[in-house]
């Protein structure tokens, strides 16, 4: 296009220059000259033509280096949006590892504060010892003195139990007297018949020694024989049977439902006969049954039922009767009357939960919390656990967080 206008300039530069020398046509001289000029005319046009192709093929060479320098332009455009991208991603991890540094720092900051904090705490801490120190040197003279009247107390309870065993020894020895031979007895074999309903016309003689004088007062261990169970020693005391006893904590009476129906513990300490040895001994005659608490103050209390009976094990050894109640009113196991027998791993309570996991002990519950002889011991007298209860029977204490120290539950044939 460049190339075709400048050959019209240059076609109009020349008709000009023909005008200009029109007046010289008319001589021989002017026209050779005018040849003349033409020719170098022509010859200044082939060179500006030559000129002209030199220039359109630098012209090409130029566009094509322009083309190139685009391709290079834009070949290093993408590498500088690339290296833009990598930069905005580099800022971005910049950043979110200023972020997590600003975290850390804060975290750490808190971390102090947090450790500072504690040191007051210890401070506070150490503050709040030295009173305590100070307040238990202040109370040791109250503390030493209430010992002193609770083991005054203890010791006049053992002195008033050591003259009573003292008389029961007396009447012992008295009894001994006149039957030496069995006085030399440790242990008395007492073979017990206690029938079962198949079994009715067979004899019924119940906790009557076979010797042929009787026996000292119905004191001591007995070994206790019943047809369709294996022998076994169960204390008596003036001639009641004990079946269950708490007094110092020793064993753990929250157990499986095996272990309440077989029996557990030590009879010369604290135990539970079992189940089925109760149910045994209970049927087919009347059994009277004598409850007695202790509390860690010494004081004492009890009462007795005359038609006590619970069910077989089909049955889950339900309560079935306790009869009329006597001495102690303040004892209670009405409200247990007619309820099954519950163990930690046999929930037969009335209760949404297990009543013998809650209070810590086999018994039988109604909906909990009423009357647990089976409890946890605490040995303080008072429950020192928060949501537990410990050794209770409603009323007698107030519905407060007592806790007995001494449980003994005996049975006996009424009239015996």
């Amino acid at each position: 296009m460049r190339s075709h206008c400048f050959a019209i300039f240059l076609s109009v530069l020349l008709l000009n220059r023909l005008s200009s020398t029109r007046a010289e046509f008319s001589s021989e001289d002017g026209f050779e000259k005018i040849l003349h000029d033409n020719e170098k005319l022509r010859c200044t046009i082939n060179t500006l033509t030559e000129t002209i192709n030199k220039l359109n093929t630098e012209l090409d060479v130029l566009n094509i280096q322009i083309e190139m320098k685009r391709h290079v332009v834009i070949a290093l455009n993408a590498t500088v949006n690339n290296q833009k991208v990598l930069i905005t991603n580099q800022t971005k991890t910049i950043e979110n590892q200023n972020k997590r540094e600003r975290s850390m720092f804060e975290a750490i900051s808190r971390l102090q504060k947090v450790r500072d904090q504690n040191a007051t705490i210890n401070k506070l801490n150490a503050s709040i010892q030295e009173m305590e120190k100070q307040l238990k040197n202040q109370s040791e003279i109250q503390i030493e003195l209430k010992e002193n009247n609770n083991k005054m107390n203890l010791q006049d309870l053992e002195i008033n139990d050591l003259k009573k065993r003292l008389q029961e020894e007396e009447d012992k020895l008295q009894y001994c007297t006149q039957n030496s031979r069995l006085c030399n007895e440790p242990v008395k074999s007492l073979p017990i018949t206690v029938p079962y309903q198949s079994h009715k016309n067979e004899s019924n003689e119940y906790l009557k020694c076979k010797s042929g004088n009787g026996c000292p007062y119905g004191f001591g261990i007995y070994e206790v024989k019943i047809r369709g169970l294996s022998p076994f020693e169960v204390p008596l005391q003036n001639n009641w049977m004990i079946v269950q006893r708490r007094r110092d904590g020793s064993e753990n009476f929250n157990r499986p439902w095996q272990d309440y129906k077989d029996g557990f513990g030590n009879v010369r300490g604290e135990f539970f006969l079992g189940l089925e040895k109760i149910y045994a001994l209970t049927q087919n005659r009347r059994i009277e049954l004598l409850i007695q608490l202790g509390k860690a103050d010494g004081s004492t209390t009890s009462t007795v039922y005359d038609n006590f009976q619970i069910g077989s094990e089909r049955d889950s050894y339900v309560l079935k009767s306790l009869g009329n109640q006597f001495d102690d009113l303040e004892i209670s196991l009405k409200y247990n009357l007619n309820q099954k027998f519950t163990t930690l791993d046999r929930d037969n309570d009335e209760y949404i939960y297990n009543c013998a996991s809650n209070e810590n002990g086999g018994f039988w519950y109604k909906d909990c919390g009423y009357c647990s002889l089976n409890g946890k011991y605490f040995k303080e007298g008072y429950v020192t656990q928060q949501h537990k209860n410990g050794i209770h029977c409603r009323h007698w204490d107030n519905w407060d967080k007592i806790s007995y120290t001494f449980v003994q539950i005996m049975i006996k044939p009424a009239g015996v």
